[in-house]
C-alpha cells in the first residue's frame, strides 16, 4: 500500500500493467508502465517508503543491461537508474534483491561463478548508487556456504558463511562474516568459531535502535536436521561485542514432543527460523516452526508433500538466557503446491504480536490467530471462516498496512484476488 492505495503489478499478455484500488479495495484504474523495450526481463519489484522501484534487464545487441525505475503511486515515473553493464554475451541470471528494513537501501547480488558475485548498494530515496563491487570469496562455494545477506537501514551490508558445517567436521565449524561499511566501502571479515556445534538454522537482524547486529540461529551435535537448542551472538562496528551463547531446548518443549517409544529426546526434527524480533530491552522473540518436505514417485508422476506444523516461540533476556517459550500447535499437509497456503503470518504492533494461519489446507478452512506479548505466552483463537467465500489465503505473503490492517492475496482456481483484514 502506497499514498492510501493499493497498488497491483502484473503482466497482462505483453503489456505491464498496474491496477490501482482504494483503501476499501474499490477499483480505481489500470496504468500501463513503457520500458525501453516491449519484451524486458521483469526481475524484482520493491516498496520504498512513499514510492515503488522495479528492477528490470535486456538485451541491446549482445549486451544485457539492467534499469532501475522508481514510480509514485499513481504509476507516474519519477525517476530511472541505469545498472553497470554485464560484458558482452554474458548471462548471469538476475539479480537477488535485499531490502532494508525501512525500505531505504537496495543491496543487489548477482553471482558470477561458484565463489564470486557482483554486489551493487542503491540508496532507493535518491535512487543513487553508493558503491558497487565484484567480489571472490575463494574458499567458499556460494550455493553450499552462503547462509544469509543482510543490509541495514544506514547501508552496512553482512555475508554470513558457514565453513564445515557438517558432523564429521563439526570441530571445524565456524561462520564467516564479510561486512562493508557505507564510510570507507572496505570489505571487513570476523571469524566465528562455533565450539564443536553445528549450524541447523541461522538468520541476521538489525537492532536500529542500539545500532547492533543480532545473529540468532539453531544449534546441533549430530546432524544439521535435529537442532539441540537455540543460540544468539551481537555485533557493533564490525567487533562481536556479545559472544556466542546457545542454550538448549526446555524440558518442556521437549517432553510435548516424545520420540516414538515416548522418551523424552534431546533434538527437535525440521525446525526452521522463521521471524526473529529484537526486543526494546534487547532480547529476542524468536518463531520457529516445523518444515518438512517429502518426494514420492511412481512410474509416471513424482509428488511431493510439503508439512508445515508445529510453531515454537521462544523469548530471551538480554543475556540470551530463556526467559519463557511455547508451542502452538498446527497441522498443514499439502502436495505440489510450492507450500503457498502454508506457514504463518506475522503482525506486530508495539503491545502485541498476532501469528495468523491456515488451521489446515483445504478449500474451506479456519483461519487461527495466536496473540502474545513479550511479557509471556499468550492465547490461540479462531479469527474468521472462509466457508463460502471462495477463498484460499496465502499468509506467507501477506502485508501489514496499518496498525490494525493487513492484505492477504488469495488464490482459488487460477484467480488472484487481495483481501484486507481489519480488526
Amino acid at each position: 500500500m502506497l499514498d492510501d492505495k493499493v497498488l497491483v503489478f502484473g503482466k497482462n499478455g505483453v503489456r505491464y500493467e498496474l491496477d490501482i484500488y482504494d483503501q476499501q479495495l474499490q477499483y480505481l484504474k489500470t496504468k500501463e508502465l513503457f520500458f525501453e523495450k516491449q519484451k524486458v526481463d521483469i526481475q524484482t519489484v520493491v516498496r520504498a517508503k512513499d514510492e515503488f522501484a522495479v528492477v528490470y534487464s535486456y538485451y541491446h545487441k549482445l549486451n544485457l543491461v539492467s534499469h532501475i525505475r522508481k514510480y509514485n503511486a499513481e504509476g507516474v515515473l519519477l525517476d530511472s537508474l541505469k545498472l553497470p553493464d554485464n560484458e558482452v554475451g554474458m548471462d548471469i541470471g538476475s539479480y537477488m534483491p535485499f531490502l532494508s528494513k525501512n525500505h531505504g537501501m537496495l543491496l543487489l547480488v548477482k553471482p558470477l561463478t561458484y565463489y564470486s558475485m557482483d554486489m551493487i548498494l542503491i540508496d532507493l530515496k535518491k535512487l543513487e548508487i553508493i558503491w558497487y563491487q565484484e567480489q571472490a570469496f575463494e574458499s567458499y562455494n556460494l550455493e553450499r556456504d552462503l547462509a544469509n545477506i543482510a543490509v541495514s537501514d544506514n547501508g552496512e551490508v553482512y555475508l554470513v558463511f558457514e565453513k564445515n558445517n557438517f558432523g564429521w567436521q563439526k570441530n571445524k565449524h565456524h561462520q564467516h562474516i564479510f561486512m562493508v561499511f557505507p564510510e570507507d566501502k572496505q570489505l571487513r571479515d570476523l571469524k566465528l568459531p562455533f565450539h564443536g556445534r553445528l549450524t541447523a538454522d541461522f538468520d541476521l537482524v538489525f537492532d536500529e535502535k542500539n545500532g547492533r547486529v543480532v545473529g540468532a540461529g539453531l544449534y546441533a551435535e549430530r546432524s544439521s536436521e535435529d537442532a539441540m537448542g537455540y543460540f544468539s551472538y551481537v555485533l557493533k562496528d564490525g567487533s562481536l561485542e556479545k559472544d556466542l551463547n546457545f542454550t538448549p531446548f526446555s524440558i518442556k518443549l521437549l517432553k510435548n514432543n516424545p520420540s516414538g517409544k515416548r522418551k523424552i529426546k534431546k533434538e527437535l526434527n525440521d525446525l526452521r527460523i522463521g521471524d526473529v524480533l529484537v526486543k526494546n530491552d534487547g532480547g529476542l522473540m524468536m518463531v520457529i516452526e516445523t518444515r518438512k518436505e517429502l518426494t514420492r514417485e511412481s512410474a509416471r508422476n513424482r509428488y511431493t508433500d510439503y508439512y508445515f506444523e508445529d510453531i515454537f516461540l521462544i523469548c530471551t533476556r538480554p543475556d540470551g538466557s530463556l526467559f519463557w517459550d511455547d508451542q502452538i500447535r498446527k497441522y498443514q499437509l499439502s502436495y505440489d503446491d510450492d507450500a503457498k497456503y502454508s506457514s504463518y503470518f506475522l503482525f506486530a504492533t508495539p503491545s502485541s504480536v498476532r501469528l495468523i494461519f491456515n488451521d489446515e489446507i483445504k478449500d474451506e478452512n479456519t483461519i487461527s490467530e495466536y496473540v502474545f506479548s513479550p511479557l509471556g505466552p499468550g492465547k490461540r483463537k479462531s479469527l474468521f471462516s472462509t466457508d463460502l467465500h471462495r477463498m484460499k489465503l496465502m499468509f506467507s505473503k501477506a502485508i501489514q498496512v496499518s496498525s490494525d490492517s493487513f492484505l492477504v492475496p488469495s488464490l482459488t482456481e487460477g484467480k488472484y484476488r487481495v483481501v484486507l483484514v481489519k480488526y
